[in-house]
């Protein structure tokens, strides 16, 4: 594979953002149980195998996703040959001392190839930069490939909240201390 640029994303390369496919698939989901005993509270994440393999539909329809460009402080695209085959949303002005994770795509046929993997270098470079310290994004709860991504590159569960997402999907929230 070509070498990937990684550009600011303007309003002259959204449409190119909104013909890729984000639909992914899925072997694994996760279930949550959350125990109540006195004043004690507990989470129980496990990973269980699905008995077939689901399609999954990105979480953002095309109007929000939409608004999210054009309100998020920058987007980041990788491209090959000039080419977009990937983004990343970013926005560090929703919590405080963090960049929120709030979209990442990488074009189907350029999966696997840590395109992904290289736009979240990129986030946590873009917030050192502005001396934030901690990448935060909720990712869906069926969505093993992103999950498995953000463990392998050092995000922590921590948290959780059902019916998060526009499709009613519950999230798993996953943050990595950075600086």
């Amino acid at each position: 594979m070509a070498k990937m640029q990684i550009t600011r994303g303007h309003t002259d390369d959204w449409p190119s953002l909104f013909s890729m496919d984000a639909s992914s698939n899925s072997e694994y989901s996760y279930k949550v149980e959350i125990s109540r005993e006195n004043d004690r509270y507990g989470i129980d994440l496990s990973r269980f195998r699905l008995p077939r393999t689901i399609g999954l539909s990105y979480p953002k329809d095309k109007a929000t996703l939409l608004n999210q460009l054009s309100i998020v402080e920058v987007v980041l695209i990788g491209k090959i040959q000039n080419e977009a085959i990937a983004f990343t949303c970013l926005d560090g002005k929703v919590f405080p001392d963090t960049v929120q994770v709030t979209d990442l795509v990488v074009m189907e046929s350029a999966r696997l190839n840590g395109i992904a993997t290289i736009l979240l270098v990129a986030a946590e470079k873009w917030a050192t930069e502005r001396k934030l310290h901690r990448l935060f994004m909720a990712i869906p709860l069926r969505n093993d490939p992103m999950i498995s991504l953000a463990r392998k590159l050092g995000y922590s569960f921590c948290g959780f909240m059902s019916s998060y997402f526009q499709t009613s999907e519950d999230a798993l929230f996953y943050e990595k201390r950075i600086g």
